[in-house]
């Protein structure tokens, strides 16, 4: 299920960003960790989309 959730979903935000899933996941990391300046990479996720990705790994942790 997890692996599903992995491709699917995240991979959406991935298809959408042309990168892959583990940066997507690592964008969400460091963009709750550190401030937009101290944020690396090339993009951002916007806050819904952090919104989204943050409540599809609550739902997998159930």
């Amino acid at each position: 299920m997890v692996e599903e959730i992995y491709h699917d979903d995240v991979g959406f935000f991935a298809d959408r960003y042309h990168t892959t899933p583990d940066k997507i996941l690592q964008c969400l990391i460091e963009q709750n960790d550190t401030s937009f300046e101290a944020v690396s990479g090339v993009f951002r996720l916007e806050k819904n989309e952090m919104s989204i990705l943050q409540d599809i790994i609550s739902e997998t942790h159930k």
